[in-house]
């Protein structure tokens, strides 16, 4: 493992930069021969977020993976075929241990793809040792396998030998002061994107950075809405695809997302267009939910390994069945004229809405005050959910404290722009903790139902195939056995989720002001007028 350090320089070329190190270090030179670096990250970027990069370098039988991470570097050698793979398709290892927490269920994509050439200068101490090397290449980006070529800014890399660390921050030191010489803390891929101008997906959870605290509610609702449906447009190639499961996941938060937030932010649309729009998300909701249901069972049946007697792989091509059968199905559904519509519509709406198409009364109110007064409404409803709960209660009741988790999620995200950030990442920090443990528990119960039903519709349909069913019973009893061992977690984290230490931050961020109740108690008798003299003429 080696510790090194990035330098762009946009205006130096690197025979430049090359003359000025040899005329202050003594160095032995050496030719970087031409070369391909693919970026390997997920789509939505959780290697790079995560502070490290991951690198194909080469091609053929010399290709390797280099991950790179806090400054240090693994390398493991690869095959032709590992551009684009699953984490569990990587060979045993550090690398992928390491990887595997990180990139999760998601598939590793070709980012962008760089042409490198250059020098290696290595620096040698007194003795003609060397302490430390620095790498000075020339480059050009594409986004991978298509697109034109960009310049990239000329790179520079330090790298510090083990135990020659005071030698290497000498060689740093210098180098940082060249004119021309600036500290890259993103690393290539973050480089190279931005050479060919790409830049990440949205994410449905962030739709509310941002907005400004004096928003009007009807500017600030159509604005998140429009975000929204960019996270929608972004994921869906990958769901056409099928590259990963989490590209329909991601589709269909923003999907909920939306419709949630239809009903929360209130007296801001027309209500008539509002209840047309709820309904018709409401339907792609269903008509997507099968696929998603079947890939979260297909994960959670990839890691368990045969048992005897039954047919744990058999099962599994099963559910791969009908899990591709949904897939298409879904698909027939996304190119469907309903569906087409619906978003020609719904972005007609919101790119033509203005102060004279809102309700006046509604819209005009400050967004901050709007979402804020709603998580604290909504958390006193989960309050009084939770209150019910017991040792005893039924999944439904689980199930209806989760959906009610989720709308307060949707909400409370919003004010992530409007509120303390610091803040509302607490007491966010303590809903996602909550909504993990109902989450597993609700899959337990998905996950019966998907297996008892392919159990009847398998036997149905192949008799002698019976012995997949000891398979199925088997699942089936861990599922509810862990079930019953998720359930008094899920009492703790309500219990602690409605305690008075939580509930006095959200009533401290969230809790409407006396002079906003006040003001809209005046509103009140306005709107009901208004619509009155309205009706009348």
């Amino acid at each position: 493992m080696t510790h090194e350090a990035l330098y762009t320089a946009a205006r130096l070329e690197p025979s430049a930069i090359v003359r000025q190190l040899e005329r202050l270090l003594r160095v032995r030179s050496r030719v970087i021969p031409p070369h391909r670096v693919i970026c390997l990250d997920t789509f939505d970027g959780r290697i790079a977020a995560s502070g490290g990069q991951l690198l194909e370098v080469g091609e053929g039988a010399t290709a390797r993976l280099e991950w790179h991470r806090r400054a240090r570097r693994l390398g493991v050698r690869i095959s032709s075929r590992m551009t684009a793979a699953f984490v569990w398709d990587l060979p045993p290892g550090a690398v992928a241990t390491q990887l595997r927490p990180i990139v999760g269920v998601r598939r590793l994509l070709p980012m962008v793809e760089l042409e490198l050439d250059g020098h290696t200068l290595d620096v040698l101490d007194d003795r003609g040792k060397t302490v430390a090397r620095i790498s000075i290449v020339a480059a050009r980006a594409h986004r991978a396998k298509w697109g034109r070529w960009h310049a990239v800014p000329t790179l520079v890399t330090v790298v510090g030998l083990p135990g020659r660390d005071e030698e290497a921050r000498h060689v740093r030191t210098l180098v940082e002061r060249r004119p021309g010489l600036q500290r890259s803390r993103t690393g290539l891929q973050a480089i190279g994107l931005r050479a060919v101008g790409a830049t990440l997906p949205p994410d449905a959870s962030q739709v509310g950075l941002g907005l400004s605290a004096s928003l009007r509610a009807g500017a600030g609702a159509a604005e998140v809405h429009r975000r929204l449906l960019a996270v929608m447009r972004a994921n869906e190639p990958g769901l056409r695809d099928d590259l990963d499961t989490e590209f329909l996941h991601d589709y269909r938060v923003a999907l909920r997302r939306t419709r949630s937030l239809l009903g929360q932010i209130k007296e801001v649309f027309p209500p008539v267009r509002v209840e047309q729009f709820r309904e018709e998300f409401r339907w792609l909701g269903a008509v997507t939910g099968p696929a998603r249901d079947l890939d979260v069972l297909m994960l959670a049946l990839r890691p368990i390994p045969d048992d005897p007697g039954g047919d744990i792989p058999a099962l599994r091509r099963d559910i791969a069945e009908h899990q591709r059968r949904a897939h298409r199905a879904m698909l027939k559904h996304l190119d469907s004229p309903r569906c087409r519509r619906l978003f020609a519509d719904w972005a007609r709406f919101l790119a033509h809405t203005s102060p004279a198409s809102l309700d006046p009364a509604g819209a005009s109110r400050p967004f901050a005050d709007v979402v804020s007064s709603r998580v604290w409404r909504l958390y006193r409803r989960l309050n009084e959910r939770a209150a019910l709960v017991t040792d005893h209660s039924p999944p439904t009741a689980l199930h209806e404290i989760r959906i009610a988790a989720k709308k307060l999620r949707y909400v409370a995200d919003l004010t992530r722009g409007v509120q303390d950030g610091g803040a509302v990442d607490d007491v966010i920090a303590a809903l996602k903790k909550l909504q993990t443990v109902l989450g597993d528990y609700n899959d337990t119960v998905v996950h019966e139902r998907l297996l008892l039903e392919a159990g009847r519709v398998l036997v149905e349909g192949h008799p002698e195939r019976v012995h997949v069913l000891r398979s199925i019973e088997r699942l089936v009893a861990q599922l509810r056995a862990r079930r019953a061992w998720l359930q008094p977690q899920v009492l703790r984290q309500l219990r602690r989720f409605c305690s008075y230490p939580v509930r006095s931050k959200f009533r401290h961020l969230f809790k409407a002001s006396p002079e906003a109740v006040a003001a809209a108690v005046r509103d009140r008798p306005r709107r009901r007028a208004s619509s009155s003299q309205r009706t009348r003429g």
